[in-house]
């Protein structure tokens, strides 16, 4: 039997950027597959500033710029029909610069997974392997056990790997397996999504946006959203049966219905049902399985928060695994994915419940042909769309940080400010390092770094950390030079102290 040190279930967004940090961290894996390939529907759509720092990392940004749709899109629109006025446009927050080296971007969800398979294409340690399930794991304290299925000429294997890395969606068979229940509310409704081809142009040309909901009574209950903003876009409903299934012509006809063109030409791609829910795992580890993404939670689409929470689960978890792997860190460090990774999850669920909410509330208020609560809720629907403290402002609390004190600073999903503080993504700020320019953020992947002031005396340092962790030290004015940007205002440090940032960019410790 092969051994293989972590394999990944599931090459969704979450499985691949799984793939792609342990590759980076020098761990060797495979990520199986049951689909003949990554996603055709587009799903997600909104990339959040902190994935596309991943991606910047990673060596992806620049390709994936060059596919997202226009800044002018970063908005929410409320039309009162395809043909007629804007109603209300709630538009996204789109000056960055002193956050991110990068800033946020609109992509559907099956361009960015080919994205990210092609950057695993040119990870060394990463495999991807198309038409394999699982069908079966056991664990004992040494490995776990897969049997695998090739789905093109029905063959088994039998694999074991070190640790298994689940990330096969909603409907985890892993997590199944393994009898792990969720917490939450199971159901919030089921939803259709038409992905189509067809003209719009003639009305929405001059009026780009990512999601587009109606005010009319008769169009209300569809939402239109961008994929290109040419000729591809999707037309969501919810359904009134739950059971009921929407076939290729009555896809046609909701698109045709929408845009009040009863001859309208349409092509329907593919047609995708799917629940909403609001839901956490128990637990996100059993012995040397963990979940990762919508196996491990379930998050309401409303704010675009799940599969961004996905890919932090992945990043989150890679750094650790390598360090275990590799000999540098005991096995209690990876109870610290489950400690960090669990409560964030759990706030984005509540705030994606309340976005929800929301949302129903201001469809109501048009039903009751309350002016004023509709404008109300336009208003507040900014906390739907920008949420800066959920994408870089989260505050982990867990074995793997080494904090002064127990006073963790209130946390607001909606905005972030730049601090230094245990727990939380090491602020952005640029620097000049080895004749190049670089963002704080460009630091962090596979050592611990030690930040020090000019005036630090690094020697009488104690770390709180194991002492064969990799460790790289940087002095300022010394080693990083500052450039536009104040790292000790940007920080809230003095010349005298030093900070201890983890591989993923979180600080575990400020001298």
């Amino acid at each position: 039997m092969s051994t293989i040190p972590v394999i990944i279930i599931g090459a969704g967004p979450v499985g691949l950027s799984a793939s792609i940090a342990l590759s980076r961290q020098g761990i060797r894996n495979i990520v199986i597959e049951k689909h003949p390939g990554t996603a055709v529907h587009p799903k997600a759509r909104g990339v959040n500033v902190r994935t596309m720092e991943l991606c910047r990392i990673w060596g992806a940004e620049q390709q994936i710029r060059q596919l997202e749709l226009p800044v002018t899109a970063r908005r929410f629109l409320w039309m009162n029909h395809v043909k007629g006025e804007i109603q209300g446009d709630v538009s996204f927050i789109t000056e960055q610069e002193e956050i991110s080296p990068t800033e946020p971007c609109l992509l559907s969800q099956d361009i960015f997974e080919q994205e990210l398979l092609a950057c695993l294409k040119t990870q060394k340690n990463s495999q991807v392997y198309f038409n394999t399930k699982l069908i079966n794991i056991e664990q004992d304290d040494q490995f776990v056990y897969c049997e695998l299925e090739n789905l093109i000429d029905n063959t088994r294997t039998k694999i074991r790997c070190q640790y298994l890395v689940t990330a096969d969606g909603a409907n985890s068979f892993v997590r199944k397996k393994l009898s792990i229940n969720m917490k939450g509310i199971p159901f919030l409704g089921t939803h259709v999504s038409v992905y189509c081809e067809t003209d719009l142009s003639p009305w929405l040309s001059d009026k780009p946006f990512a999601v587009m909901a109606f005010t009319d009574k008769e169009q209300m209950d569809c939402i239109i959203m961008a994929v290109d903003l040419k000729r591809r876009w999707i037309f969501s409903k919810r359904m009134a049966n739950a059971n009921e299934t929407l076939t290729k012509e009555a896809g046609i006809q909701l698109v045709r219905a929408t845009a009040d063109e009863p001859e309208l030409a349409v092509n329907v791609i593919n047609i995708f049902k799917w629940e909403m829910a609001a839901l956490n795992a128990e637990q996100y580890r059993h012995g040397r399985i963990f979940l990762c993404g919508d196996a491990a939670h379930r998050i309401p689409p409303t704010g675009g928060m799940g599969m961004n929470t996905g890919i932090g689960d992945a990043h989150n978890l890679a750094w650790k695994i390598a360090y275990v792997i590799q000999g540098y860190a005991d096995e209690t460090l990876l109870d610290s994915y489950e400690q960090e990774r669990k409560p964030l999850a759990q706030t984005t669920i509540d705030w994606s419940v309340v976005n929800a909410n929301r949302l129903h509330a201001i469809f109501q208020s048009l039903i009751d042909g309350n002016n004023n609560a509709f404008h109300d809720g336009l208003n507040e629907q900014t906390n739907h769309i920008n949420h800066l403290g959920l994408d870089v402002g989260f505050i982990y609390q867990s074995n793997a940080l080494c904090p002064e004190n127990a006073d963790i600073p209130t946390f607001n999903p909606n905005t972030y400010k730049n601090k230094a503080i245990v727990g939380m993504r090491a602020p952005h700020c640029w620097f000049s390092y080895n004749n190049r320019t670089i963002s704080t953020i460009d630091l962090f992947e596979r050592n611990y770094v030690l930040l020090a002031g000019e005036n630090c005396i690094v020697e009488k340092l104690k770390l709180p950390i194991p002492e064969q962790y990799p460790k790289t030290t940087l002095v300022i004015g010394k080693d990083l030079h500052i450039l536009d940007s104040d790292y000790y205002a940007c920080y809230q440090l003095t010349k005298e102290q030093a900070i201890l940032v983890r591989p993923d960019g979180h600080i575990a410790w400020i001298s």
